[in-house]
């Protein structure tokens, strides 16, 4: 009986890596399209699916510019969100450090937005005020 459980478990791994699949199901991850490019570094928004597919969180993540195949990486503070706005090229701006900066808008609810600004050594703090979107 205990060789039939072990022929058995090994099938169905077999079948599962042969369709492509997992007897574990894994979060799916997938780049937004329309990455922006600041302080040399290509930014974008990834978004990761629960492993039940019940939700969808949104990262910040950058890779050094012009490196097309590089592996891109989480911004610390960057994520997890449950929406955004698609990144926008706008202007970086210039923080009392000298620093570049840039923000990127985060949707709170259906009717509100607040922003998360991305300095350009890979940190993002999210700002606490909420503003209304039209």
């Amino acid at each position: 009986m205990a060789f039939q459980i072990t022929v058995f478990v090994v099938m169905a791994a077999l079948l599962a890596w042969v369709l492509g699949g997992t007897l574990f199901p894994r979060p799916a991850v997938g780049l937004q399209d329309g990455e922006v490019q600041m302080a040399g570094w290509d930014w974008c928004w990834e978004a990761q699916t629960s492993p039940e597919g019940h939700a969808i969180d949104w990262y910040l993540v950058r890779r050094p510019m012009g490196s097309d195949e590089g592996p891109w990486s989480r911004v610390s503070g960057g994520g997890p969100f449950a929406a955004v706005e698609p990144l926008q090229a706008t202007g970086p701006l210039e923080s009392s450090s000298g620093q570049f900066t840039t923000r990127v808008w985060i949707r709170t609810s259906p009717s509100a937005s607040t922003t998360l600004t991305v300095h350009a050594d890979g940190r993002a703090i999210l700002d606490q005020s909420v503003a209304t979107v039209d």
